[in-house]
């Protein structure tokens, strides 16, 4: 594995060759993330968010420094992931359908929920690539709020290797696949509170 650290501030990176088969690029603070097998490529961001430009240049960023770092770079699978925790206000008449498209029918709602998920797949054949939707219950941060994670994962198994070129250009198509995905998942009541 090749740990390369960056530091934003100083624009300096490191790197330490720790195993030659899983290669792992992450801010300091771990909320970027870049970890690279022999096949695959994964680019995290954690909150918080930073904007796509931001997001995709740190991508090519990484790209460059692994390619560097690494003799040999046939990617030939890419994955996604974005992960949206969110913190809604809760009250006894507060119900998961009023803030997403997607949730489980739970029969007796009544009773507390001490936990769930769901997961659908669907083929997005404009980039040949995968979608999974996830929901599922987490633990909550403030005493009034219930706190579900929403997450987005695309991944495409590649036929050809693509370039750094071929990469950005898939990443981008990603973007707007993400985006149609998060606007469908959520209702207008929490696009309001989200947006407040």
């Amino acid at each position: 594995m090749v740990d390369l650290r960056f530091d934003q501030e100083k624009k300096t990176a490191e790197s330490k060759l720790v195993d030659e088969t899983v290669h792992l690029l992450h801010s300091n603070n771990m909320t970027e993330q870049c970890l690279a097998t022999q096949n695959t490529l994964t680019v995290a961001q954690l909150a918080p968010y930073c904007g796509w430009e931001k997001y995709i240049r740190r991508v090519k960023r990484d790209l460059v420094a692994f390619q560097e770092s690494a003799k040999s770079w046939p990617v030939s699978h890419i994955e996604t992931r974005y992960i949206n925790r969110i913190d809604l206000p809760e009250d006894n008449t507060m119900s998961i359908e009023s803030y997403l498209t997607l949730y489980p029918n739970i029969p007796d709602s009544s009773k507390e929920v001490s936990g769930y998920s769901l997961q659908i797949l669907r083929e997005l054949d404009s980039i040949d690539s995968v979608l999974t939707m996830a929901i599922y219950k987490t633990n909550r941060l403030l005493p009034d709020q219930a706190s579900i994670m929403l997450e987005i994962r695309i991944n495409r198994t590649l036929s050809e290797p693509l370039d750094q070129k071929g990469i950005l250009l898939y990443m981008n198509m990603v973007r707007r696949e993400k985006n149609d995905a998060f606007e469908s998942a959520i209702t207008d009541k929490l696009k309001k509170e989200l947006n407040k």
